[in-house]
């Protein structure tokens, strides 16, 4: 599980790119009970 800075950082992608493809529908993360994006494995297949 990473966190968008974390998933940022791995992925060499912005965050604000991120939230972009989020907005988008292109990319959905999931989201904690704070509402926080949490990025799983298969979104790293799925940014590649």
């Amino acid at each position: 599980m990473f966190k968008i800075q974390e998933f940022s950082k791995k992925t060499v992608v912005s965050k604000r790119r991120l939230r972009y493809l989020e907005d988008q529908s292109l990319l959905i993360p999931d989201r904690s009970d704070n509402e926080y994006r949490i990025y799983l494995a298969h979104h790293l297949d799925e940014i590649k």
